[in-house]
């Protein structure tokens, strides 16, 4: 029997022409993606997907957030179109952070899906970025596949998708793919009627609008593509590097679902992030001068009007006991929320390597706020309090680290490494004051700095202690 394994936004790469596809045998390969409850079948999320036949396997790829990602009995997927019929499946692997997943059988194959037309995953034509490309894929709502042509590459190393885990994207114009659309084929031709696989299309693409930043958002039931905005795909060669490294399903560090009571969250490991609006005058982004940068708050001005409610995720938590948390600030989180504390996150931030600047960017979605903190190293800035009394949390931040400042003011020290390390401090402490960097970002500027510690017990011993204490109490309290 043959080997039978679904995959969700997974890679299609196209072999030699002995594998050529014409359009008309895409049509057969390309499926609608169902995922829903079993018995009351609603909600149900839809998307795209294809299917690979290659030296005896069966393979499907489309895309994660098509899935209700859960390990649940009660939970069905689906695959279907005009050549197998529907068909039954189960997921195998999910990726939230690379956008991918994969799914197998829940039956043996049909003589219909044995019939497909084949083609190979281990050789792949580079995508012809000067060509026209096309995208095929099922609406939302729609068993009819949709065709779209004449689509153009305009950048292949594109950074501006939210999928975390993805380095780069191509941005495609003249590409208007529809809500339910996304996990399905990027496709360039090689010759006459001989056609390769180019990538995954997403379920996001670039809003653009005369006089305004371009916009990252997802497709939905309310915001589909216009002529001049662009699409979204994930290069074959992203997906390729995921399969070939990809080797276990891990449902638990990631998964988007509807809770009771219809509010959305996003799932990473033991936490639950869900977006909440608040007041705007809680929100914090550096005036277009940078003299927010100075510790007074002076730079403090409204920024959106949402937020991250960060809570705990019961079932994870009795799921993996011993599970390790991930990246070191979850730990933090983690201990305050099972003392009972309250956990938002307001903004993210990141500091320019030389601390001479910030760039903070408002919460718009938990997609955003995920791929700028894991991809892109930003920081958090979190409110631990009631969002009321977050400007005391702001007030404590500015004191702390103005007590850090005077205490590297209080060393008179010659020119040298200890000097250019304590300007350095002294310049973090200024993002310190405003939540720009996280404080146990801050302390690992002193850690494990044994030989500049004796240069400063040697200049002067008392101001040294004084210094350390300091650092220890921002530490601590913040």
């Amino acid at each position: 029997m043959s080997k039978i394994i679904v995959l969700s936004t997974l890679f299609l790469s196209f072999a030699t022409s002995a594998h050529a596809l014409t359009l008309e045998q895409w049509k057969t390969l390309v499926i609608k993606v169902e995922s829903f409850p079993c018995e009351s079948e609603f909600p149900r999320y839809e998307g795209s997907g294809v299917i690979l036949n290659a030296n005896g396997t069966l393979s499907i790829l489309t895309s994660d957030h098509v899935l209700i990602p859960q390990a649940d009995e009660n939970l069905c997927q689906e695959i279907s179109n005009k050549t197998i019929g529907t068909v039954s499946v189960k997921i195998t692997k999910y990726d939230y952070l690379k956008g991918l997943a994969t799914l197998e059988l829940s039956q043996k194959p049909s003589p219909q899906i044995l019939a497909l037309p084949q083609w190979d995953l281990k050789t792949s034509n580079a995508i012809d970025s000067e060509k026209e490309v096309l995208a095929m894929g099922v609406p939302a709502g729609s068993r009819s596949l949709q065709t779209l042509s004449r689509g153009h590459i305009v950048t292949t190393d594109s950074d501006r998708a939210l999928i975390p885990g993805i380095a780069s994207f191509y941005e495609l114009s003249d590409l208007p793919v529809e809500y339910g659309m996304s996990g399905g084929v990027l496709l360039f031709e090689n010759a006459p009627q001989d056609y390769s696989y180019g990538g995954m299309i997403t379920h996001q693409f670039l809003k653009r609008a005369p006089g305004k930043a371009t916009e990252v958002l997802s497709i939905d039931a309310g915001a589909n593509l216009n002529s001049v905005d662009l699409s979204l795909a994930i290069p074959q060669f992203q997906i390729s590097e995921w399969l070939a490294t990809a080797a276990t399903t891990d449902l638990n560090w990631s998964r988007k679902y509807s809770s009771k009571d219809n509010a959305l969250f996003t799932s990473y490991g033991p936490l639950l992030f869900e977006t909440k609006a608040i007041d705007s005058k809680y929100l914090k982004t550096p005036e277009d001068d940078g003299s927010g940068v100075g510790g007074d708050g002076s730079g403090i001005k409204p920024g959106s009007d949402q937020a991250l409610q960060v809570t705990l995720d019961g079932q994870w938590i009795k799921d993996n006991k011993d599970s390790k948390l991930g990246p070191p600030v979850l730990n933090q989180w983690y201990e305050w929320l099972l003392r009972g504390e309250k956990l938002k996150v307001i903004a993210i931030a990141k500091p320019s390597s030389d601390f001479s600047n910030v760039d903070v960017q408002s919460i718009k979605s938990s997609e955003q706020f995920l791929t700028l903190w894991l991809r892109d190293d930003y920081t958090p800035i979190v409110a631990r309090e009631d969002l009321n009394e977050i400007d005391s949390h702001i007030s404590k931040s500015i004191t702390l680290a103005e007590n850090v400042r005077t205490n590297i003011d209080a060393f008179k020290v010659p020119e040298g490494k200890a000097k250019i390390w304590l300007d350095k401090l002294k310049a973090k402490t200024y993002f310190i004051d405003n939540l720009y960097l996280e404080p146990r970002l801050f302390k690992k500027e002193y850690d494990h700095k044994e030989a500049i510690w004796d240069d400063l017990n040697q200049i002067d011993f008392d101001a040294t202690v004084e210094l350390d204490k300091s650092i220890q109490t921002l530490v601590n309290e913040l």
